[in-house]
C-alpha cells in the first residue's frame, strides 16, 4: 500500500505523546501499527533513495510539530509534547498544516504570508512555552551575570552602558556589521547617550536607552529620549535598562504615550528574560513577533486592573475571606470545627497600594448622574462649549496663558489638590506621572497626555491635567466661576461636594452648583 502523506501523520504523531514520552525508534512503531504497515511498506524509500519514507515522514513531523511549540526535546532522544499541544489535542480531531499556520512561531518558519502579513492567530507569550524550552535559551543566564554584578557595585554609567551592549552582542547584534549602532545624546544626565538596535536588511530601529545607576533624575530624561525616538523612527516597542529591564509598547489605538508592559528583574529563574532573550536573538529576529508578544502583554493590562478591583471588593468582606479560607483548608484534610475555631481568633487584611485610585463596578451603578451627564461648559460667555473633561483642560490653559511665569506651586494654590485627590491632584509634573504608570499602567488613561496636550510652563517643567472628574466636577467649576464666569448649554444641577476643602472662603457655602445660561446671574447673585 501507499504511505499516508505527510499531514497524515500530524495527529497520531500527537495521540502517541499525549500517551507518553517518545523517540524517534517508538514513534516509528506506533505509527507503523497505527497506519497497519506491512514489512513491505516499511521498506519504502523516498524519491531520493536515501531514505525510507515512514522515518522521513517522522523526523518532518517532529521538526514542524517543534516549530510550532507544540512538541520539545527536553533532552537528548525524549520526545515530550508540550502545554500547548495538549491544549490543542483537547480540543481537536485532526491536525493539518492550515491550523499550525495559525500558531505565529510556525507561521514565521513557513514563511506562509497573506499580503505581507503573518495568518497567525495565536500569539507569543511566555505562557505558551514550556519553562525546560525557555530555558534552553541559556543567553538569559549569561545577561544575569554581565549586568548583575555592575548594578549591585553601583558602577559608573560607562561600564554599566558597555556591558548593555556586551548583552546585545551575546544575542549576535554586532557594531561591527551595523547592527548596533550608538547615538550621542544630547541630554547631559545621559552622558555617552543611547543606543539603538538596527535590522539592516529592514531598517527597523529598537531604541535602547541604558541609565546611570547612581543618578535618580536620569530616569525622567531617559523616558523622554526614548518616547521621542520611538515616536521620530515610528516605532512600537523600546527598552529602558536600569536595575530592571522594562519594554514599553506603543498600541496603534492608544492616544497616549507608550507604557511599561513587561518589567523584567535580573534574575536568572524570571522567565520573561528568557522570553526576552528569544525574541532578541539576532538571528531568528522577527519585528512581527515582537509586536505579537507586546499586544499581548499590553492586552493583560486591562485584565489585571480588573482582578485588583475584584480584590479590593473581596477584602472588605471578612465572611468571605474566611469563606475562601475555609475551602481551602478543608481540601488540605482540615477538620471543619479545627478550622472555625481556628478563624475565629484570626483577623485579615489585604493591603492593595494605592486603593484610593480603584473605582469599583458597584461604586459607578451608584453615581449615575456623574457619568451619565453630558452637560457642556463655557468660560467665554457661550462662544465655546466644553464636555467636563475638556472644560478642565482649556479653563488650565487659560488660567496658564494669562500668568506665564506661574509655578506648580502657583497652580496649586488656584487649582489645589484637594478637589479631587491629595495624590493625583488636578495637575501633576509629566515625570511624576510616569513612574507611576510604570507601577500602574492605566494611571495613563487618567490624565491629558496627548503630545499636544502637555503644558510647559515657564521655567521648562511639563504638566498634564487630570481627566477623570466624576462627582468632584463641581469643585472645579466653583473655581472656574470664580476666575471667569460660566454658563452651560443646559439646566445643570450640580452634586453635593465638600466644598470647604477649597481654601478660598467665599465659596464655602457653595454647596450645590445650578448653572445654566438663563439662570447665570441668579447664580452670581448668591455669591
Amino acid at each position: 500500500m501507499a504511505i499516508p502523506k505527510f499531514e497524515d501523520f500530524l495527529y497520531p504523531f500527537m495521540q502517541h505523546l499525549m500517551e507518553k514520552d517518545s523517540n524517534k525508534a517508538d514513534m516509528i512503531k506506533s505509527l507503523s501499527a497505527h497506519f497497519n504497515l506491512s514489512d513491505e511498506d516499511m521498506q519504502l524509500k523516498t524519491k531520493g533513495g536515501s531514505a525510507y519514507q515512514v522515518s522521513d515522514r517522522v523526523g518532518w513531523s517532529l521538526q514542524w510539530l517543534r516549530r510550532a511549540l507544540f512538541v520539545e526535546i527536553p533532552e537528548r532522544g525524549v520526545w515530550k509534547i508540550t502545554q500547548r499541544g495538549r491544549d490543542y489535542m483537547m480540543s481537536h480531531s485532526d491536525l493539518r498544516e492550515s491550523d499550525l499556520m495559525e500558531y505565529a512561531e510556525f507561521a514565521e518558519y513557513s514563511g506562509r504570508r497573506d499580503n505581507g502579513e503573518l495568518k497567525a492567530k495565536h500569539t507569543f507569550s511566555v505562557s505558551a512555552f514550556d519553562e525546560t524550552y525557555l530555558k534552553q535559551n541559556d543567553n538569559w543566564f549569561e545577561i544575569v551575570e554581565t549586568i548583575k554584578p555592575i548594578i549591585e557595585a553601583r558602577s559608573s554609567y560607562n561600564t554599566f552602558y558597555n556591558s548593555v551592549v556586551t548583552c546585545f552582542r551575546l544575542l549576535g547584534w554586532k557594531k561591527s556589521k551595523g547592527t548596533i549602532i550608538t547615538f550621542p545624546s544630547n541630554d547631559s544626565n545621559l552622558r555617552d547617550g543611547w543606543f539603538s538596535l538596527t535590522i539592516e536588511k529592514d531598517k527597523l530601529h529598537i531604541p535602547i536607552v541604558p541609565l546611570d545607576l547612581n543618578d535618580s533624575f536620569t530616569e525622567e530624561s531617559g523616558l523622554m529620549v526614548l518616547f521621542r525616538t520611538m515616536e521620530e523612527w515610528n516605532c512600537k516597542v523600546g527598552l529602558l535598562f536600569s536595575e530592571t529591564i522594562q519594554v514599553f509598547y506603543k498600541n496603534k489605538n492608544d492616544a497616549t504615550l507608550p507604557i511599561c508592559i513587561s518589567t523584567i528583574n535580573l534574575d536568572k529563574s524570571d522567565l520573561y528574560g528568557y522570553a526576552l532573550c528569544n525574541l532578541f536573538s539576532f538571528h531568528s529576529f522577527s519585528y512581527r513577533q515582537l509586536e505579537l508578544f507586546c499586544e499581548r502583554e499590553y492586552d493583560k493590562i486591562p485584565s489585571i486592573s480588573n482582578v485588583i478591583k475584584r480584590i479590593h471588593t473581596i477584602s472588605k468582606d471578612s465572611r468571605l475571606i474566611n469563606k475562601l479560607l475555609k475551602d481551602y483548608l478543608m481540601t488540605e484534610g482540615f477538620d471543619e470545627d479545627v478550622i472555625n475555631g481556628a478563624l475565629e481568633k484570626c483577623i485579615f487584611s489585604i493591603e492593595i497600594n494605592d486603593v484610593s485610585d480603584l473605582t469599583l463596578e458597584s461604586e459607578k451603578k451608584e453615581r449615575p448622574k456623574s457619568t451619565r451627564d453630558t452637560t457642556q461648559f463655557s468660560f467665554d460667555g457661550g462662544k465655546t462649549f466644553y464636555k467636563k473633561r475638556q472644560f478642565v483642560l482649556n479653563v488650565v490653559r487659560q488660567y496658564i496663558k494669562e500668568h506665564p511665569t506661574i509655578s506648580l506651586d502657583g497652580l496649586e494654590k488656584v487649582f489645589p489638590s484637594e478637589i479631587i485627590s491629595k495624590t493625583r491632584g488636578v495637575v501633576r509634573p509629566l515625570s511624576v506621572v510616569l513612574e507611576w504608570i510604570k507601577e500602574k499602567p492605566d494611571v495613563a488613561t487618567r490624565y491629558f497626555m496627548a503630545p499636544n496636550e502637555i503644558i510647559t510652563l515657564s521655567d521648562g517643567m511639563q504638566i498634564i491635567v487630570h481627566n477623570q472628574w466624576g462627582d468632584s466636577f463641581p469643585n472645579f467649576l466653583v473655581i472656574a466661576n470664580k476666575l471667569y464666569g460660566v454658563v452651560s448649554n443646559r439646566p445643570y444641577e450640580g452634586l453635593d461636594n465638600k466644598i470647604d476643602m477649597i481654601s478660598e472662603p467665599e465659596t464655602e457655602e457653595k454647596i450645590g452648583i445650578k448653572i445654566s445660561a438663563d439662570s447665570f446671574s441668579k447664580f452670581k447673585s448668591k455669591k
